[in-house]
């Protein structure tokens, strides 16, 4: 993902931005909850440089999402975002993946990508359709909006959701930094709670207003892109510690996925990040699961090798 890398990440005040205030109402609205899951993944499985360092050696390329799905709880399913995906091919995913992994889908770009938003046309339902053959592993679809679909955009981006079937969960990533300086902007993210809408925050150090820490649903995407500075396991850090307060007030379910410019540097932010959380014996529990790198199942990593 390049957008807002930074050019020189040491020079990135890196600290995560307080919780909003909207964000405290949501959580209050919630109320603590005893179950929670916390979805970790990477952006893609059909990578070989994983192949003997996340996945067994030799793994064959046909084998790659199984391989995945053993390591990862959750992907950031990109490849909707170029196509959407008829049904068998869905099935096919379904089946290679155990019963508690999730799908995040990215709208299709023929949507996103136009002023409209496609409202005149099938293509939301369509792709609504599409999706729900994955069923129970389903979660949240995410709908990534251009750079320069401002706050002016508004009322199209409202009639959209007014068009998104209720039986899948969507998530908005909001980019146009309007959004998060105007007024216009505050009132979206608190219709996006009315709507039991959810936000995708991310975290990038050349787009500090893009962490912008607002939560609308009892879901949120996160992604977190590193830039293999040393600067990455303080931020993973800041994150552990956000996703436990979040869960003890009341969040239900994050799904969270890494970014690096290189597969296995990611692989091991994930890692890292699931260890991070664990490290203080957080409530609640968690169910989740991330990758081992370099090592077998029955030897998991200590902290200080995720960054070797």
């Amino acid at each position: 993902m390049d957008f807002g890398r930074p050019d020189q990440p040491s020079s990135v005040d890196w600290r995560l931005p307080p919780d909003s205030s909207l964000t405290q109402l949501t959580l209050k609205q919630l109320g603590p909850s005893k179950d929670a899951g916390l979805f970790i993944g990477s952006t893609a499985w059909a990578q070989k440089e994983l192949v003997g360092e996340v996945y067994p050696p030799k793994t064959k390329s046909a084998d790659y999402l199984q391989a995945y799905g053993r390591q990862f709880n959750s992907i950031e399913l990109n490849t909707t975002y170029y196509r959407t995906p008829d049904h068998r091919q869905v099935l096919k995913w379904y089946a290679a993946t155990p019963d508690d992994f999730r799908f995040c889908p990215k709208v299709n770009k023929a949507i996103s990508q136009r002023s409209d938003l496609g409202i005149h046309s099938s293509s939301t339902l369509d792709f609504v359709k599409a999706v729900q053959h994955f069923e129970h592993k389903l979660g949240p679809c995410f709908i990534q909006l251009p750079p320069g679909f401002d706050t002016s955009k508004a009322d199209a981006l409202r009639a959209w959701l007014d068009t998104w079937p209720p039986t899948a969960r969507l998530a908005v990533e909001l980019r146009h930094a309007s959004w998060f300086s105007e007024s216009a902007g505050l009132d979206l993210f608190a219709e996006l709670v009315h709507r039991g809408i959810g936000t995708v925050i991310t975290d990038v150090g050349g787009r500090r207003d893009v962490a912008h820490m607002h939560l609308t649903a009892d879901f949120v995407v996160v992604r977190w892109v590193g830039t293999l500075h040393n600067s990455d396991r303080g931020r993973l850090t800041d994150w552990a510690k956000r996703l436990r307060s979040w869960y003890a007030a009341g969040l239900r379910e994050a799904y969270v996925f890494t970014h690096q410019p290189e597969p296995v540097p990611s692989a091991r932010s994930a890692a890292a990040l699931l260890s991070l959380y664990r490290s203080e014996n957080a409530r609640p529990q968690v169910s989740s699961r991330a990758p081992v790198i370099g090592v077998q199942e029955s030897n998991p990593p200590r902290q200080s090798e995720l960054f070797d």
